[in-house]
């Protein structure tokens, strides 16, 4: 059927124990985490590649197909729903949603982020972030909310209130790794393979970062001046070709580049990279 694995979130559910999961075939499914027998499915228009969260007895999850959706955790009854932009290239959700204190923040591919009210779906804000994808699921803070973002290669810490601007960190690369919060820090990682982590009381001025030994070995002859650039990448060759594109990105992944969220336990941070290995940094 299309199923996309990220599985996502248990539940009790009258005493029964559930499994909530989104596939490719455009269904947000629940079923009995024992049986794996069907209790609903809600049916959208597009591939559903995010994690949904349930909170207060509402699921919440987006999907490709622009739309944040709000479900019933108990029957799968639409609650409401929240349409982003749709624009060629620049359309979709793969941001994962969080609820905190009655808002719902996620990122889209319409270059937003966004803060909506988790009982009725109204826009409470929205943050431009510059013709750049948010495919990182945001972490929220006491008063912040943390974004990456692809093309413009940020960090963004935005006021949790009013989605304004307070400060951003620039990386090296494309930001698909989900941020996660350490106490004072914030950790993630960008895709020329450097994790980072930045203090927050800093403003984002004071920061650590953790090469890959793959970046080590291989950015001087990929990178330009130590940043992902897919021209300088592609020496000379037609941009507008597919090989040339596949050429550039098959070099990129050389670099041990972090796109899976981090996890950290214990001022211990694990993380997966594109050279196929799996990392482990102890916090400072």
């Amino acid at each position: 059927m299309g199923l996309f694995p990220f599985f996502s979130h248990r539940s009790k559910i009258k005493d029964t124990t559930y499994v909530f999961f989104g596939s490719s075939d455009a269904n947000l499914y629940c079923v009995n985490a024992a049986t794996g027998q069907l209790k609903w499915h809600y049916k959208t228009k597009g591939p559903i590649h995010t994690t949904p969260v349930i909170a207060n007895g509402v699921l919440y999850f987006g999907g490709w197909d622009t739309y944040l959706y709000a479900l019933n955790v108990n029957t799968g009854q639409l609650l409401w729903q929240f349409k982003t932009g749709d624009k060629p290239f620049m359309r979709g959700i793969q941001s994962s949603p969080v609820v905190s204190n009655g808002m719902v923040y996620f990122g889209a591919r319409d270059a937003h982020v966004y803060a909506l009210n988790a009982q009725n779906g109204h826009l409470i804000w929205a943050h431009p972030t510059a013709n750049s994808w948010v495919l990182t699921t945001v972490a929220v803070g006491d008063s912040l909310v943390f974004a990456g973002t692809s093309d413009t290669y940020l960090l963004l810490a935005l006021d949790k209130d009013t989605g304004e601007e307070k400060w951003h960190f620039k990386s090296r690369g494309y930001v698909y790794s989900s941020p996660v919060i350490a106490g004072e820090q914030v950790v993630f990682g960008d895709y020329t393979g450097n994790l980072y982590v930045v203090d927050i009381r800093s403003n984002g001025k004071k920061f650590i970062k953790y090469p890959t030994p793959s970046r080590q070995n291989s950015a001087g002859t990929i990178l330009n001046m130590d940043t992902l650039d897919f021209k300088f990448a592609a020496n000379g060759a037609d941009l507008y070709l597919y090989k040339t594109n596949q050429k550039v990105m098959e070099s990129f992944d050389q670099l041990g580049g972090i796109v899976c969220s981090v996890l950290l336990h214990n001022r211990k941070v694990y993380f997966g990279a594109n050279d196929g290995y799996i990392y482990s940094v102890e916090l400072k």
